[in-house]
């Protein structure tokens, strides 16, 4: 009898549990300090030590114990810290799942994408979103930061768009749009007068887009990170010239966007690999042509991630497919 009492009351206590109280638990373990927590969670820093204690009491455990570089967990925190995060992830799982009416909805998504996305795709999405979305807004960010895939874990970002190599297991995609580089010279270059070769091109210095301006590569145009391999440099046209000679171009400048490339070019003897859908519509502004280089290039696929544990959320499933259409109508109005 004394067991089954026991068990009972065990029950009892599980459904008094306070979930909030494990919100504050995953946010004080990724951030170490309470203060940070309780910014995260729009909280007053009293009122997570406060939550804090309350599961020091119920779990008999302290949890956290300061140090010189913040709080640090104890063993018990370790071993709670998976178990809590994937209850969390399951539990929003299940109610962004429930149901989701873009005409009604007011959220908000957050996107990390190259300004590319931005000056191309962004308003034929918008277009579409104020007719069958009125209440949902977008925040878009650079793509040009390092641990892209620490913010789709801690869902700072909730899509990531770009040109990926190998994602890690806990990360989903689904294609974009596919796109291959170009060589833009300005008007008059010496590169429009007779034969481009890959020597020629490879004598001038070059601008190249680097979406993570220093960061340390493999020496192909990607980056990794957390098991995210992805594509920091758009000069596939530049690696097709150099693949089986000995020389190499001179980068003379890095920016971190396609759309600074341009106004330099246009003042220099810089060449540059661009996307080629944004090469024609640079060119067509003037003073700036496309050179013909015989290489073979293929298409780079651009693509759409996020993380696993949303694959059951609706809203975020509807945006990929509106973001799909809105690159397709992009393209087409491109080519």
């Amino acid at each position: 009898m004394l067991g089954v009492a026991k068990g009972r009351a065990n029950m009892k206590k599980g459904r008094q549990i306070d979930l909030n109280l494990f919100h504050v638990f995953a946010a004080i373990m990724k951030h170490r300090s309470v203060v940070r927590a309780a910014a995260e969670l729009s909280l007053s820093p009293s009122a997570v030590s406060h939550a804090l204690a309350r599961l020091r009491q119920m779990l008999q455990d302290d949890l956290f114990v300061r140090s010189d570089t913040g709080l640090q967990p104890t063993p018990r925190a370790m071993e709670l810290s998976g178990r809590v995060s994937k209850g969390l992830q399951q539990f929003e799982a299940a109610l962004v799942g429930v149901s989701f009416d873009p005409s009604k909805s007011p959220r908000c998504f957050r996107i990390a994408a190259s300004d590319f996305f931005a000056i191309y795709v962004l308003p034929h999405l918008v277009q579409r979103l104020s007719a069958t979305a009125p209440l949902v807004d977008l925040q878009i960010f650079p793509v040009s930061r390092l641990d892209l895939a620490r913010q789709l874990e801690t869902r700072t970002l909730d899509l990531v768009i770009g040109w990926f190599d190998k994602l890690p297991g806990f990360l989903r995609r689904a294609p974009f749009v596919e796109e291959r580089g170009a060589i833009v010279v300005r008007t008059g270059h010496p590169l429009t007068e007779g034969e481009v070769t890959p020597e020629r091109l490879l004598a001038f210095p070059h601008i190249v887009v680097e979406f993570t301006g220093t960061a340390p590569e493999r020496g192909d145009g990607f980056v990794e990170d957390r098991g995210m391999v992805r594509r920091i440099r758009m000069e596939q046209s530049l690696m097709d010239a150099r693949r089986g000679r000995e020389g190499t171009a001179r980068v003379a400048v890095t920016v971190p966007y396609f759309s600074a490339v341009p106004p330099v070019l246009r003042v220099s003897n810089y060449v540059a690999s661009l996307p080629h859908r944004f090469a024609r519509e640079t060119v067509a502004g003037g003073g700036l042509v496309l050179l013909d280089l015989a290489l073979e290039r293929g298409a780079a696929q651009i693509d759409i991630v996020w993380h696993m544990r949303d694959d059951g959320d609706a809203g975020l499933r509807w945006l990929v497919e509106e973001i799909r259409h809105a690159g397709a109508t992009a393209v087409a109005a491109l080519s």
